[in-house]
């Protein structure tokens, strides 16, 4: 594998601890502290249950309608184990912290797992950004790179998803690291070890999103036949990916009586919205072009994926191969969210599609770049509004207003109801105004933390108390000052012109800065 001769590896070192101090930093300053849904709050009691009682099942649930009821008399949380997983370090800090009777802390966390849960969130978020950063190095320039993923990080739905800790993002993050080890299965020199590796972090995917392994296994089958690709490395692939699934396989059986059944079939699930009546036309042109749910509403910068034909040829074979794979990938699981009775869940956009948004971006990156290589004034602008689109879900608690905005909660609503809440609530906040609207309970939202401004964890720190105060403003000063400092060094110490792994000897383009 070639690398620019200029390029030390010791510089890159540097370099991608830069870039993932900045997006921890970044990640860390923007979270709310808020477990910000129901059900999250339903998979960290059954994380407290596993770290005090040491079991994932109950007689004795904080919502036995919302649990599934298994075959052997016990309940189980329903959704998918990826997020129990996940939360389990933050439950048993928090439960050490808590003196209250185990009993007690199962059915309402403390606020201390809460928040923790909030934060780990963050920290997987970042880490996401950091695989996807070392995607698009592999193939141009540092300041490139990293201006790609900002635009990802910062410009799309995916940030209001990093404040709270809905199961989607952590899957999106495992997805971008499933994109990078797939891209390197594809070099002339890949070792097995990066195969092993792509079919861990599909199990970590699939674990997240139980519904995505029929299409992605589809996506990476098509992979190995488009590029005629020896099939004992694959082979190895399935194996870890298998073996990495059977603790879901396991869950599934413990609250259905089957393997491969997951447990958001049961009936209240069904009755909910998973229901698989729904007209798939109609929820597939909802999924992108929904006022209140459509992805390119959310995230108006994926429209560059309309340059594709402009750049079709000038991108490397391999790249290509990818973004067709994983593009159907993506296509066949739009088709059973769009077949769902609900396909646009209660969410900021399209939320079971945020873990394709990192494949999405396998396009929009290089048409990003093409952009700032034919004006930089044209890219800068293009940028800077998708970041600014996302200052209000940035700032302002979005549940709230999906939930209580009128007409917020109707997938298919001719009217972005949604995203006129949001300003509302933003022009609320910057105002001192509680977010009261409608559909509101007055009493309840005059008491309701949760929608103060900003819907920082370091605000509501800061207005805790005197130590609070302090604590906060330290943290932010921190937080800020480990952006700054990364930053510098991204744009001031990165080599110019050179990349982590220049695929096939091709040298990514040389830059002066970000926008170049």
């Amino acid at each position: 594998m070639a690398r620019d001769r200029h390029v030390s590896e010791p510089q890159f070192a540097g370099v991608k601890a830069a870039v993932f101090g900045f997006f921890l930093c970044f990640f860390l300053l923007i979270s709310s502290g808020r477990i910000g849904s129901y059900d999250a709050g339903q998979q960290l009691s059954a994380a407290t249950l596993a770290v005090t009682q040491h079991t994932l099942s109950t007689s004795n649930p904080p919502d036995s309608v919302f649990w599934s009821h298994a075959l052997n008399g016990l309940y189980y949380e329903p959704h998918d184990l990826g997020a129990v997983l996940l939360m389990l370090p933050a439950a048993w800090i928090g439960s050490q912290l808590d003196h209250r009777p185990v009993d007690s802390q199962f059915p309402n966390p403390p606020l201390p797992a809460k928040v923790g849960v909030s934060l780990t969130y963050a920290v997987v978020c970042a880490i996401g950004c950091f695989f996807l950063f070392l995607l698009f190095a592999q193939r141009y320039a540092v300041s490139q790179a990293f201006l790609i993923v900002f635009t990802f990080a910062a410009g799309t739905y995916y940030l209001a998803y990093a404040k709270v800790a809905w199961d989607v993002a952590p899957c999106a993050a495992a997805m971008c690291t499933l994109l990078y080890y797939t891209q390197r299965m594809l070099l002339p020199d890949a070792r097995l070890g990066t195969f092993a590796a792509a079919g861990f972090w599909l199990a970590v995917v699939c674990t997240f999103r139980y519904s995505m392994a029929p299409a992605f296994v589809v996506a990476l089958v098509f992979l190995w036949w488009r590029t005629r690709a020896s099939l004992r490395p694959y082979l190895l692939l399935a194996s870890v990916f298998v073996l990495g699934m059977l603790p879901m396989f396991v869950y599934n059986a413990a609250r259905t009586g089957s393997f491969c059944r997951p447990a958001n079939t049961s009936a209240f699930e069904l009755s909910h919205g998973n229901a698989m009546d729904g007209n798939i036309v109609h929820g597939f042109i909802g999924l992108i072009f929904s006022s209140n749910r459509g992805l390119f509403f959310f995230s108006p910068i994926l429209l560059l994926v309309l340059l594709l034909p402009w750049i079709w040829r000038s991108l490397q074979a391999r790249h290509r191969h990818l973004i067709e794979a994983m593009s159907l990938g993506t296509f066949l699981y739009m088709l059973v969210v769009s077949k769902l009775n609900h396909w646009g869940a209660f969410g900021w956009g399209p939320r079971y599609l945020l873990p394709c948004l990192p494949i999405i971006f396998l396009v929009v990156g290089p048409c990003l770049v093409e952009v700032v290589k034919k004006s930089r004034l044209a890219a800068g602008i293009a940028i800077t509004a998708a970041v600014l689109f996302n200052v209000a879900p940035a700032t302002t608690n979005w549940h709230v207003i999906i939930a209580e905005y009128p007409g917020a909660e109707v997938m298919d609503a001719s009217t972005p109801y949604a995203l006129e809440g949001i300003w509302e609530g933003f022009w609320r906040g910057v105002n001192d105004k509680p977010l009261i609207f409608a559909n509101s309970d007055v009493q309840f939202a005059k008491s309701d933390d949760g929608r103060r401004f900003p819907d920082f964890w370091t605000a509501r720190l800061i207005e805790r108390s005197p130590a609070g105060r302090v604590a906060g403003w330290l943290i932010i000063a921190a937080l800020l000052g480990g952006m700054a400092a990364a930053l510098r060094r991204i744009v001031r110490r990165a080599p110019d012109g050179g990349s982590f792994d220049g695929l096939d000897g091709i040298q990514p383009e040389r830059t002066n800065g970000l926008l170049s």
